[in-house]
């Protein structure tokens, strides 16, 4: 899941998946941590898996190796301190891909 949405859709979300017994994995930027702790936090504490999805502010097709290491590093460090979690899966903030992304996650 990429977008958290509000926190009522975020809510519904996570209930309808613990109803389930479902797990799933939710992308979460460096934007996301600063704005959405407690639904990040609930998403952990759920079970679910967190996945590195940058700054979230930008695509980052026109970047270069270094810089998209550094958000992706950056996300990563942020959610380790943040959360205790280190997370095993990558997305874009805008899912676009090329081989440099690749390359870099």
């Amino acid at each position: 899941i990429r977008q958290l949405g509000t926190e009522e859709q975020m809510n519904s979300i996570l209930d309808t998946l613990k109803i389930e017994d479902r797990k799933a994995t939710f992308f979460v930027s460096i934007e996301d941590m600063v704005h959405r702790d407690e639904q990040i936090k609930r998403i952990v504490e759920d079970g679910h898996e967190l996945g590195n999805a940058g700054s979230g502010k930008r695509t980052m097709m026109n970047l270069n190796f270094q810089s998209i290491c550094e958000e992706i590093y950056k996300c990563q460090q942020l959610m380790q301190s943040k959360y205790g979690v280190t997370p095993k899966v990558f997305m874009t903030p805008d899912g676009k891909i090329n081989d440099l992304i690749l390359e870099s996650a």
